[in-house]
């Protein structure tokens, strides 16, 4: 029997729950378990994301012909594609915003097929992926189908997403957004401990809460890919024994330290697999760590909690990098994904203090179902201020951009070749626009002040090589974000403006008594733009930003006329604040 349950929150936001229940006395086996939608034929269009390896939350329209169809094959639940779908009527110049609640390899379609009496029908289905499933129900037994969050929007830029950060935010608030600096993309795996010491305390002096030791603490020799799975101290590389010192140096300054880890996986030459078969899925790249499997899952439990207790940690990068596309329960990965979402818990409930960072991992684990586990998303690799900006503005409208940790990756160049109208060389801070610090850009302070709103502020880059100015101004940052991250933290997000040249995202309070909005500018021509916030009508605001002169407003009239940004420059950004008046 099915069963199924709609619910409509505060919010607006439409819940739908299924459950398939085996009422016989034998056992079943389902091959299909999926949830329908119909809608009347029209003129549609269909808008997706596709994630990958700096190329994460990529999405687009596209005009529904015939049939658009997404899927996750991987039981990492976002690997090429995010499940999550927008439809858009032509005709009705409204839509609706569909998110697929899954710990899940699923599939999505929409089709416009042929009905009854020729006239054109859309079905949409949604979940749990078909290719070689053969999940047994046993008598009596249920089993509950993925979750479906939808609901209707008018506006095409932002598709009202608004709704669901204010949702999300409800049922799932972020804790205090903290400051972190990772060591990855200062030296990557080429670290010493002397090195990782010089950072130490520029960090606590730039405001830092957590000091994180990314990948290659671990394994032996400068081999340390090839031991993943082996979660023990590299003593003959890297720290060469001594991280143990490094946590006590962190802890020493105020810091809270973390480190990074793949529990999922281990490399093909690992010892653990070989100790432990059992506990390990091989495929053609690595083992994978069988979290459908309890004594699997308390292996890995005990040793992540040795290693926390050891170092004295408050905080795990979690990666996830590896795929693992064939289910041996042939069950769409929902009892691994089951077990591995107990195992996080678990890992709460036994640290309550402890911060868990979850790596996009090439955007294939961001999405909803992880995001209620796990505190924040290290978005990308791509470490670009604009690549970042791109990634964290479309992945907003499927998630809270609270959710998303923002990386400064950056240093100061100084005494470059003058700029005009400059008429002496000048410091300017350049930022890696790539994964591995090929290629660099420069980056204006304001954007840098823009981009960092919004999301956790985070550092990886060499902390001693901003002169004492920009450091400085870094300093500056993080003490007004922290001034602010409780307002950050529950804000959700209408996204106002979203071009070629121009993208503006307002941040706002659940009751509207403040509103941020972030401009932020790339290549253009135009010298002003004018904003229409999202505000409460009746209430007056006191309206401030870079070069806006300060004035006062009904949010009626505010959201009628807009407020005009002038002095526009490439690659730029800007605040404009709205508070509310007694």
């Amino acid at each position: 029997s099915f069963s199924s349950v709609t619910e409509e929150t505060a919010e607006g936001i439409l819940v739908r729950r299924d459950e398939v229940k085996n009422l016989s006395t034998s056992p079943i086996t389902l091959s299909a378990a999926s949830l329908l939608f119909t809608l009347d034929g029209g003129e549609y269009q269909v808008y997706t994301q596709y994630n990958g390896w700096q190329n994460e939350s990529m999405g687009a329209w596209q005009e529904l012909i015939t049939e658009v169809s997404l899927r996750a094959k991987s039981h990492r639940p976002c690997h090429s594609a995010a499940p999550f779908l927008a439809l858009y009527s032509e005709q009705a110049k409204r839509g609706v915003a569909f998110h697929l609640l899954t710990s899940a390899a699923w599939e999505i379609r929409v089709a416009k097929e042929r009905g009854l009496s020729d006239a054109a029908l859309i079905t949409l289905s949604f979940g749990l992926l078909e290719e070689g499933l053969a999940l047994p129900l046993g008598a009596g037994e249920s089993l509950a189908l993925p979750t479906v969050l939808y609901y209707e929007f008018t506006d095409k830029t932002s598709l009202d997403s608004h709704k669901l950060h204010a949702y999300l935010n409800r049922i799932a608030p972020r804790r205090a957004l903290p400051v972190v600096y990772n060591t990855w993309m200062y030296k990557f795996d080429h670290f010493t401990p002397e090195a990782v010491l010089s950072q130490v305390d520029k960090a606590a002096s730039l405001g830092i809460e957590y000091f994180v030791i990314d990948a290659g603490w671990f394994g032996e020799g400068e081999n340390w890919g090839d031991c993943r799975g082996d979660w023990e101290e590299n003593q003959t590389f890297g720290f060469h024994g001594r991280m143990k010192e490094i946590s006590d140096a962190v802890r020493a300054k105020g810091m809270g330290f973390g480190f990074w880890i793949e529990a999922e996986t281990a490399a093909l030459g690992a010892k653990a697999p070989k100790e432990h078969p059992e506990y390990y899925i091989k495929s053609e790249r690595a083992y994978h760590l069988d979290f459908a499997n309890p004594a699997a899952v308390d292996y890995i439990f005990a040793v992540i909690c040795g290693l926390i207790d050891r170092y004295e940690a408050s905080y795990i990068k979690f990666d996830f990098n590896v795929d693992l596309f064939r289910d041996p329960r042939h069950a769409a990965f929902t009892a691994y994904h089951k077990g591995h979402d107990g195992f996080l818990l678990r890992l709460k409930e036994k640290y309550p203090h402890l911060y868990l960072e979850n790596c996009a991992s090439g955007g294939g684990n961001m999405w909803i179902g992880s995001g209620l586990v796990y505190d924040s998303f290290w978005t990308s690799d791509d470490q670009s201020p604009y690549d970042q900006m791109r990634i964290i503005k479309e992945s907003a409208l499927r998630m809270p951009p609270s959710w998303l940790d923002r990386f400064v990756v950056a240093r100061s160049a100084a005494a470059l070749t003058p700029v005009y109208p400059k008429a002496e060389p000048y410091d300017q801070l350049i930022a890696c626009c790539d994964a591995t610090w090929e290629h660099v850009e420069g980056i204006h302070p304001d954007y840098l002040s823009a981009f960092l709103a919004g999301g956790a502020p985070c550092f990886s880059c060499d902390l001693t090589a901003f002169t004492e100015a920009h450091f400085a101004l870094l300093r500056d940052m993080v003490a007004e974000f922290k001034e602010s991250r409780a307002f950050w933290a529950s804000a959700a997000c209408h996204l106002l403006t979203d071009t070629k040249t121009v993208t503006t995202m307002e941040y706002a309070s659940p009751d509207y008594t403040r509103a941020e909005i972030l401009l932020y500018t790339a290549k253009s021509m135009q010298r002003s733009a004018t904003v229409y916030p999202v505000l409460s009508p009746s209430a007056h605001y006191r309206v401030s930003g870079k070069g806006v002169e300060a004035f006062t407003a009904s949010g009626k009239t505010l959201m009628e006329n807009g407020v005009r940004i002038p002095t526009f420059r490439p690659f730029d950004g800007y605040r404009l604040s709205f508070y509310k008046e007694n």
